[in-house]
């Protein structure tokens, strides 16, 4: 009898720990901003909370794991992003972080500035835009295969400007992607 009762209780915690699917550092959102990008994602990705950025701007910060980057998710998190508004000359990134051996890397953010530059020299002023139209896309060779195509980049909305890693450049270039034909507005492209 204690040995069933031993069972039921076991099964009952596995059961109730297991409903809880955000890793043990996902925080609940904290703002507007946290909860309108948790609530269209539907909390696909674990909302990690928000920092002052360096450049005095504020950075969410969201991680993807295992199953839950996909094509489909990556794609519902930039086209979720960027189509935020965001009000006022409040300066803010949104940036998805996945695992890799050792650690974690960032997969791509918007954020909603740019840093202006007179004759090619980076000033402390700053063009805003009233969306999240800044993107910066990434290359992590540790990271999951899919996570290297350029495919599941291209939902995301209203780009005014790219900031992509020369792998993932190279890599749209050869599949004949043409980032000015996917966001006819796009201002510029700059490689790292």
């Amino acid at each position: 009898m204690k040995i069933r009762i031993l069972i039921i209780l076991t099964g009952v915690l596995l059961l109730i720990c297991s409903c809880n699917s955000k890793s043990s550092y996902a925080v609940d959102p904290d703002d507007s901003i946290s909860e309108s990008i948790c609530n269209n994602i539907n909390n696909v990705f674990d909302y990690m909370g928000k920092d002052d950025y360096y450049d005095g701007s504020t950075i969410y910060r969201f991680f993807g794991g295992g199953d839950s980057l996909t094509d489909e998710n990556i794609a519902l998190f930039t086209s979720s992003v960027s189509a935020l508004q965001i009000d006022g000359a409040r300066r803010i990134i949104v940036e998805l972080d996945v695992h890799i051996p050792g650690g974690y890397g960032g997969c791509c953010s918007l954020q909603n500035y740019m840093p202006s530059s007179d004759n090619n020299v980076v000033t402390d002023q700053f063009e805003i835009y009233d969306k999240l139209s800044v993107y910066t896309i990434t290359w992590q060779d540790l990271s999951r295969p899919n996570l290297l195509n350029p495919h599941i980049y291209t939902d995301a909305k209203d780009v005014k400007y790219i900031f992509i890693a020369d792998e993932m450049q190279e890599k749209a270039e050869e599949e004949g992607i043409d980032w000015y034909e996917i966001w006819p507005e796009l201002e510029g492209i700059e490689t790292f």
